[in-house]
């Protein structure tokens, strides 16, 4: 029965005796490597999308409310105009000052929903990767 040369010298790890490890062994753990480096980028990619389609879908939320309260100014406005006729007030200064509130709080949903609508969490992610790609391309062209 024939042995193979590193089992002759005695070597049975599979490091030569200087210390340094095979090629194909390098070359399986880079590849490994790699493999993990990509999916953890996937798996930011995809927290960083998720946040980015919660941002939005709260942004539309602040938007829709906005909206409802929007309309809901202009009944109150009349309504408040009419059951304030008969109170101390002046019937146009009970429905001004109701629908300087209501408008106020539209105004305020609006200014958070567009704000939420404007993070661009999903682009500086892309980007950030790009750069990250173009870092490792010029790190293995410097190596060569």
């Amino acid at each position: 029965m024939e042995e193979g040369p590193r089992r002759r010298s005695g070597n049975v790890t599979g490091v030569s005796e200087a210390g340094h490890e095979p090629t194909p062994t390098i070359l399986r753990r880079l590849a490994g490597n790699i493999a993990a480096l990509l999916q953890t980028y996937a798996l930011l990619a995809g927290a960083e999308a998720r946040a980015s389609v919660r941002d939005f879908l709260g942004g539309i939320l602040f938007l829709a409310a906005a909206a409802l309260l929007g309309a809901l100014a202009l009944g109150m406005a009349v309504v408040t105009a009419v059951l304030l006729l008969s109170l101390v007030l002046q019937p146009w200064e009970a429905a001004a000052a109701v629908f300087a509130s209501t408008g106020i709080a539209m105004v305020l949903c609006t200014v958070i929903g567009l704000g939420r609508l404007r993070r661009r969490r999903l682009r500086r992610v892309v980007e950030a990767f790009r750069e990250d790609l173009r870092w490792l391309r010029r790190q293995l062209l410097q190596s060569d």
